[in-house]
Parts: structure tokens; sequence; C-alpha cells
């Protein structure tokens, strides 16, 4: 997926997600067309594209700096969010 401001327009894989809106909790966010996946015993969530397999969203737990979003269309590299500039990602 190239085109990272489809996926807070409402374009696409991920268009649950409007603007920069991200739930507190992260087993309330259910970008459509994406499947979550655990890793870390639950402290870092991926939902990846079920036809490439890359990561779309990640959600990590974090003590030090507080939970939350990474925005990786290419699956790899985070990006900072494409309205608001925002890195990472908060919740609420």
């Amino acid at each position: 997926m190239s085109d990272t401001t489809s996926l807070f327009s409402g374009e696409g894989k991920g268009e649950a997600v409007p603007q920069n809106v991200f739930p507190e909790s992260p087993n309330d966010f259910n970008p459509a067309g994406l499947v979550g996946k655990n890793y870390k015993n639950g402290d870092i969530i991926k939902w990846n594209d079920p036809e490439t397999g890359q990561a779309v969203y990640e959600w990590n737990k974090d003590v030090k700096y507080g939970d939350h979003f990474h925005l990786t269309p290419d699956g790899k590299n985070r990006m900072e969010h494409p309205e608001t500039g925002e890195y990472p990602l908060l919740a609420g």
C-alpha cells in the first residue's frame, strides 16, 4: 500500500481509522481489511494486510514513553501521521 493518505481518508484498507483517532485499548482497534497479530506476549501488536503480509499499523506497550501506535505503510518503516505530523501516534 503506497498511498499513506488513503489510510486516513477512508479509502482502502485501514478505513476504520479517521484522522488521528486511535482507541485507548489496542483491543478496540479493528481497522477494516487488516489482521491483528500479537508479538512479545502482547507488548507489540501489528495489523497486517492479509494480501501482502506487511504491517500497516503497530501498537507498542511502552512504560517509559506511554503506549502508542505507529503507521508502517511499507510494512517496516514508521512514519508520522500524514495530516497532523504526530509521531508516534497517541491514543485518544
